[in-house]
C-alpha cells in the first residue's frame, strides 16, 4: 500500500476501483484531484492486480498530486479478486463520513462536484444520496446521451424508483456512509455493485436521492467495463 499519511480524519472518501485501465486511469485519478475542496479528502484506489501499466501510472500520479486537501490511500492487490471484492475491500478502507465513487475507467469533470454535493446533504436531511447527470461516451469517444432521465425533470428518487430502474451513473453518486457502515455478505455477489449500494442505503436510511442541476462526470461504456459487457 502507497498512502500519504494525514491524521484528521477525511469529510469524503473517494472510493476508486481499478483493472486493467491503463488507458484510462491517469483521467480518472485527475478529475478527483483537480477538485476544489476547504476539508480533507481522501482517494482510495484499489488496482485488482492489473496486467498492464495501471499500476506505473498510478504511482506516478501519486508521487506528483499536489493538492494538499486530497489525500491518496493506494493498495495494488497481490492477486486479483474480482469486481465486487474488489469493490467491497475499497469500501470498508473508506473512513469519511460521505462517500463518492468513481471507477478507474470513468471520470469526473466538475472541480465543484464535490462541493456542491457535501453542500446539498448537508444542508437537505431528508437525503443520503446526492447524484448529477453525466455524459455517456463509447469507445470512439462519441457522446451516446446524459445518462441520467432526459425525459423526466423528477429530481427526487425513493427507494420504489430505483428498485424500477437504476437511473443514475456510479461516478455521480455522493453517499452518507453510515447506512453502510455493516456490509452484507451478498454484495459480494451481486453484478451491479453501484445499484446495490442505491437500494441499500435507501432502505436502511428511509430517506431519497436527490439529483443535482449540471452535468458533472463521464461514463465510458466499452468492452472492458462491466455495462460495456452486457450491452455489446
Amino acid at each position: 500500500m502507497s498512502q500519504i499519511s494525514n491524521s484528521s480524519r477525511p469529510l469524503v472518501s473517494v472510493c476508486m476501483i481499478t483493472y486493467n485501465h491503463e488507458k484510462f486511469i491517469q483521467e480518472a485519478i485527475e478529475g478527483v484531484l483537480m477538485q476544489e475542496v476547504d476539508f480533507h479528502v481522501e482517494l482510495i484506489i484499489s488496482n485488482d492486480c492489473s496486467t498492464d501499466q495501471t499500476h506505473d501510472i498510478i504511482e506516478d500520479l501519486i508521487a506528483s498530486n499536489t493538492n494538499i486537501n486530497i489525500h491518496i490511500f493506494y493498495f495494488n492487490q497481490p492477486q486479483n479478486l474480482g469486481m465486487m471484492p474488489n469493490f467491497v475491500f475499497a469500501l470498508n478502507q473508506c473512513k469519511g463520513k460521505y462517500v463518492a465513487l468513481c471507477e478507474g475507467d470513468d471520470y469526473w469533470t466538475n472541480p465543484l462536484k464535490l462541493k456542491k454535493q457535501i453542500n446539498f446533504l448537508k444542508n437537505n436531511h431528508n437525503y443520503c444520496i446526492c447524484a448529477h447527470k453525466t455524459l455517456e461516451i463509447n469507445q470512439l469517444g462519441q457522446i451516446e446521451n446524459t445518462r441520467l432521465i432526459p425525459e423526466t425533470d423528477k429530481k427526487d428518487f425513493s427507494l420504489i424508483d430505483y428498485i424500477l430502474r437504476n437511473w443514475t451513473a456510479t461516478c455521480s453518486l455522493l453517499i452518507e456512509k453510515e447506512y453502510i457502515e455493516l456490509l452484507p455478505e451478498w454484495l459480494l455477489r451481486v453484478p451491479f455493485g453501484d445499484l446495490a449500494i442505491v437500494l441499500l442505503i435507501l432502505k436502511n436510511s428511509k430517506k431519497k436521492l436527490y439529483v443535482l442541476e449540471g452535468t458533472m462526470a463521464t461514463y465510458r461504456v466499452h468492452d472492458r467495463g462491466i455495462h460495456g459487457k452486457f450491452r455489446l
